[in-house]
């Protein structure tokens, strides 16, 4: 009894029951050939696509000054600092970069940082908000998925 397979529909034949019909290469081994060579095309495609559409992270290295920040009145302060390459549609994930300082260093640089309440993207920049300016320039790393 000839059966074929799921996802390609390759022909099988079933040794017992199919065990007097007559071997016919173009069905039972060409066209499963062709079958075959025609998906492996479709994957090598998919393949091409997902190669050209990977996800890469782009990361930046910023410091923002502890000077140049504007008053915007109810709204705390706001400073803006050019990043190169970083998008208006980005959501960058921060961390403080705490290389080579000392735990009181570490546990200052917190605080200051904790007075940024918020940052948006802009194309070649990012504006920050804090209620209160920071004494000290913060140096942030940013990671960027695209």
């Amino acid at each position: 009894m000839t059966t074929v397979t799921e996802k390609l529909k390759l022909l099988k034949k079933d040794v017992i029951m199919d065990k007097d019909e007559k071997f016919n290469i173009e069905e039972m081994l060409n066209d499963n050939w062709d079958k075959i060579d025609e998906n492996s095309v479709k994957v090598e495609d998919r393949i091409t696509e997902l190669e050209n559409t990977k996800v890469k992270k782009v990361t930046f290295n910023i410091t923002v000054p502890s000077s140049g920040w504007i008053d915007e009145g109810e709204n705390g302060f706001s400073k803006t600092v050019s990043v190169q390459g970083v998008l208006e549609i980005d959501n960058p994930v921060a961390a403080v970069i705490m290389d080579g300082l000392t735990i009181d260093e570490k546990e200052n640089l917190r605080a200051e940082l904790a007075k940024i309440v918020d940052g948006v993207t802009l194309n070649g920049s990012l504006k920050f908000y804090a209620k209160e300016i920071p004494r000290i320039d913060l140096p942030i790393l940013l990671e960027v998925i695209r």
